[in-house]
């Protein structure tokens, strides 16, 4: 229990941003599965456009500082050498 009123002020704040930062997280999560399943079920078509849409939620969740700058570029980096395998080996 907070102590003073600017306490309890801090205390609503933080769990305002941590429920915000969890639906990000939580939906970074979901778009990454999709993507990873679309890789797995070779259609590159889809992996294309879930990549994209990846690349722009990863990228505004760092801007905000849900996520750290290396984190999210290991992770669209990761992603996008798997799309371009999967693209590579569609052509073949």
């Amino acid at each position: 229990m907070a102590n003073s009123k600017s306490a309890a002020k801090r205390d609503r704040q933080s769990l305002k941003r941590r429920q915000r930062n969890n639906e990000v997280k939580a939906a970074l999560k979901t778009i990454k599965k999709k993507l990873t399943a679309s890789i797995e079920n070779k259609q590159p078509d889809e992996a294309r456009a879930t990549l994209s849409r990846f690349y722009k939620a990863v990228d505004k969740a760092t801007a905000k500082g849900i996520i750290k700058k290396n984190t999210g570029a290991r992770n669209k980096a990761n992603l996008a050498q798997k799309v371009s395998q999967l693209q590579k080996n569609d052509q073949n």
